[in-house]
């Protein structure tokens, strides 16, 4: 797959996420919960990230730019995160699911996104 295409989609995505995070926190917060307190929704998300995650690893295990490696590295981030969602214990997904309730993680983590995608857009829109 293309290295541009892929960072645009993921670029795309990630500042849509980070800011609807950074925007709409009540909100967010409550998904997550609602998201973490369903074993068979959690099982289910790490299929699709897992789906997702194997595709794009197989597709685009690109290392030789540095735009290649971060769009490699999303992928891999991508696959881990659903392998872990679908066989951690409860009390690993309420630890994650409690990073959300600490706002500054929380900002974190939708600022992480936004500048990700931000970096992605900015490289491959405007070069």
């Amino acid at each position: 797959m293309d290295t541009v295409f892929l960072a645009q989609f993921m670029g795309l995505f990630s500042l849509v996420i980070g800011s609807g995070m950074l925007i709409k926190r009540k909100m967010t917060v409550k998904i997550f919960d609602e998201m973490f307190g369903s074993r068979a929704l959690i099982y289910l998300v790490g299929i699709a990230e897992i789906v997702g995650g194997v595709l794009l690893v197989l597709f685009h295990n690109v290392w030789d730019s540095p735009l290649a490696s971060v769009v490699s590295a999303l992928a891999w981030i991508l696959l881990i995160e659903g392998v872990f969602y679908m066989f951690a214990s409860q009390r690993a997904l309420r630890n994650t699911a409690s990073l959300f309730h600490k706002q500054s993680a929380y900002y974190m983590i939708g600022v992480a996104y936004f500048l990700v995608g931000a970096v992605l857009v900015l490289s491959t829109f405007w070069v």
